[in-house]
């Protein structure tokens, strides 16, 4: 049980850190530093929003991704086809 400890002990660990990471990232970059809270309910509410924003603009960037390969697909695609007619004529 010792070991099972150990490794849950280092997986609560690097979420821990991932978390914290991800929380000091939204503060520097989106400017959360500069809000201050005073009330503990104030402070979660500010911490969790920070959390649902960084998850905002990580989806932003995945369907912007897969929007760009689309549309690259469909470009090579096409490309090709003019291509193909150009030989066949």
């Amino acid at each position: 049980t010792a070991k099972v400890d150990k490794k849950q002990e280092y997986q609560d660990n690097t979420d821990r850190i991932e978390v914290e990471r991800t929380f000091s990232l939204s503060k520097r970059c989106y400017g959360m530093s500069c809000i201050t809270t005073k009330l503990e309910e104030t402070q979660l509410t500010s911490i969790a929003l920070s959390v649902f924003v960084t998850n905002l603009f990580r989806i932003q960037r995945r369907i912007l991704c897969a929007l760009l390969h689309l549309f690259r697909f469909w470009y090579d695609r096409n490309r090709y086809k003019s291509w193909k007619l150009q030989i066949a004529a």
